[in-house]
């Protein structure tokens, strides 16, 4: 299985060990280095591995230098860049021909746009970019966005590029013993549904963390556990094999005539019910249909008669039956393709697409059942997994478990005032209230998952409230999440319009990757999927994030005006009025406007919803004339 290693050891003369450890765990065929300090009068060899590597002057002081070791087991050559950036790139062949480059990034260094997207040019595709690269962004998990973070943004987008990375910390800063997200995985589209990412649990002596970067169809080595068929089950048989008579039940152990029954109506199952096969799943593709099957049936003969008899006709009848059978796959997934796009609805879950993207390159997830040991009980079985999770004493009773027969509410309560004492007392007497309504009814209110917000723009010191559940305070949160929408204590509402964006980002890796593909590169297919799966993200609650000032509301542009360059297959260059006209659609603060006034008039067409009779009091108008509008004076205007 291809497995890649990156890790920034921070010199590699004193952890010469730990990287001799490091492959043994994954034998990875390829393993990227950063700050490895060596100078050119260093000899460097790791056993099994040849060294690519990009030294410094050896009269300087070294700082960064990179190299990437390549195993042996793999046919590997090196590709020359031309970059005054600290890069080195090889080419290794493991299924395809796949090129590897390690990047290090100083960061004190003033780094150019135009040198990155020089590298990547020289980089044939597919590619995976990884590497140190000292920028922070709220995309791959740091807490805030510096300069160099909104430069790789830039890039990302700008190359329609995919960022394997989640929220995973990569870097240890010892000082002040904080975590940050420093080093990165960046791949072409094509490779994104192939692989799998993974950051290492050990420094190995270093401060930063290894990152594993592996294709996701790993090869199945168990047997698959058989299931019944039962479409194919020959039921008028079973009928009569499976009887079930008094003298089985008349014993008087409960157990044993349960297992009599049982046993009976297995055995039955066994004789009249087939089986599925035990052979490991083949990764199989849902556009392959009996055409492809016949047309590639029809090549393989061609081809077998040509081995035997290479004349120029059996040549040309090949070539034909391939051209055939190329032809009948491309219109099979098309076809395919097309029929599972217009089935997609703002409902569809991104997790729901992804698995139809990854189905339609061949990929498929092997599944395997977990074992666990309580004790010294060893429990392996499906069904004995099964029944020890569903156990009571095996879930802890501090934990609120959720299963179909519960159900959970989220609930919203909202006390406003100049005075915090008695806004305090009201809210007190209200939860008071809903815990004896609770307890009456046989419901249960879970402190820890209770929160409160102080919304105030005041100055200075001004106390919080402090609310209780029984013995319990409510925390006292700068933010929490309602119905989809993060509301801040200022109700800027920028974090949830930072999540939003964060969110729409990993959605539009999906149109990333589709857009490189015969199959799925169709401008009217992918609108269709960006509407359903990203704007449909983006619309939901408008009316309320659509207040924030415009400052905020303008980070969401980029995520539609690259989506828009992708679907239309537009260059960077084009201006986005033209992409407007192009796609038939809207600006996002045109679309809010709009969505905003279909919501106004359908409040209005039901005398009782509760939201008519909101309205602003008369004193508050010059208040709220001096900020961004809220969605009944904004539909107003």
């Amino acid at each position: 299985m291809f497995t890649l290693l990156s890790w920034n050891c921070r010199s590699v003369r004193n952890k010469i060990q730990d990287l001799k450890a490091l492959p043994n765990f994954s034998q990875p065929v390829c393993v990227a280095l950063q700050e490895t300090f060596f100078k050119s009068n260093l000899n460097f060899k790791l056993r099994g591995y040849n060294c690519v590597r990009k030294d410094v002057d050896s009269v300087t002081t070294p700082s960064g230098v990179v190299c990437i070791l390549t195993s042996n087991s793999y046919p590997s050559s090196p590709l020359p860049l031309r970059t005054p950036l600290q890069a080195v790139a090889v080419q290794v062949h493991v299924r395809t021909l796949v090129t590897v480059c390690c990047i290090y990034l100083p960061p004190h260094d003033v780094i150019s746009l135009d040198d990155l997207n020089a590298l990547v040019d020289q980089l044939p595709a597919p590619f995976l970019l990884i590497g140190d690269f000292n920028g922070h962004s709220t995309l791959w998990g740091s807490d805030c966005t510096n300069s160099r973070g909104r430069q790789i943004e830039q890039f990302i987008s700008d190359n329609c590029f995919c960022l394997l990375n989640e929220n995973e910390k990569t870097y240890f800063h010892e000082p002040t013993r904080t975590f940050y997200s420093l080093d990165l995985a960046i791949c072409s589209p094509s490779l994104l549904p192939m692989l799998n990412f993974r950051v290492g649990g050990d420094l190995y002596n270093s401060d930063h963390f290894p990152l594993e970067v592996s294709y996701a169809d790993s090869a199945c080595v168990t047997q698959r556990p058989q299931r019944y068929l039962f479409q194919r089950a020959d039921r008028a048989a079973f009928r009569q094999l499976a009887v079930i008579t008094e003298t089985m039940v008349v014993s008087n152990d409960i157990d044993e005539a349960i297992k009599t029954v049982t046993d009976q109506i297995i055995s039955a199952a066994d004789v009249d019910i087939p089986k599925s096969s035990s052979h490991p799943r083949k990764f199989r593709k849902p556009w392959w249909n009996d055409a492809c099957r016949e047309a590639y049936q029809n090549q393989r003969r061609l081809w077998g008669i040509f081995c035997r008899y290479p004349t120029l006709v059996n040549h040309i009848a090949f070539k034909k039956a391939r051209a055939t059978a190329r032809r009948i796959r491309r219109r099979s997934e098309r076809e395919s393709w097309m029929t599972y796009i217009s089935s997609i609805t703002s409902a569809t879950s991104s997790a729901q697409l992804w698995k139809k993207v990854k189905a339609a390159n061949g990929i498929y997830k092997e599944f395997s059942f977990p074992v666990i040991r309580t004790g010294t009980t060893l429990y392996s079985t499906p069904i004995e997994v099964a029944i020890l999770i569903e156990c009571p004493s095996f879930k802890c009773h501090h934990e609120y478990h959720f299963n179909s027969s519960s159900v959970t509410l989220q609930d919203l309560i909202s006390c406003q005032g100049s005075g915090i004492n008695l806004i305090e007392r009201q809210l007190q007497n209200a939860v008071n209230k809903l815990l004896i309504w609770c307890n009456d009814n046989g419901h249960t209110l879970s402190p820890t998952k209770s929160s409160c917000v102080h919304l105030c723009r005041k100055r200075g010191m001004h106390p919080d409230p402090v609310i209780r559940i029984h013995d319990t305070v409510i925390p006292v949160v700068e933010k929490v999440p309602f119905l989809g929408i993060i509301l801040d204590r200022k109700l800027t509402l920028l974090p949830h319009v930072l999540q939003l964006r964060k969110r729409c980002e990993k959605l539009l890796n999906i149109i990333k990757v589709l857009s490189t593909t015969s199959w799925g590169a169709d401008r009217t297919a992918l609108l269709r999927i960006y509407q359903s799966v990203v704007l449909s993200r983006i619309d939901y609650g408008c009316e309320v994030y659509g207040s924030a000032c415009s400052s905020v509301l303008r980070r969401l542009d980029p995520i539609h005006h690259s989506a828009l360059r992708i679907c239309s297959g537009a260059f960077r260059t084009s201006p986005v009025h033209n992409l407007y006209a192009v796609c038939h659609q809207m600006p996002l603060h045109l679309r809010r406007r709009k969505l905003g006034a279909q919501y106004y008039f359908r409040i209005q067409s039901h005398p009782n919803h509760p939201v008519r009779t909101l309205s602003i009091p008369v004193g508050l108008g010059r208040l709220y004339a001096a900020v961004p509008p809220i969605f009944s004076l904004s539909v107003r205007e």
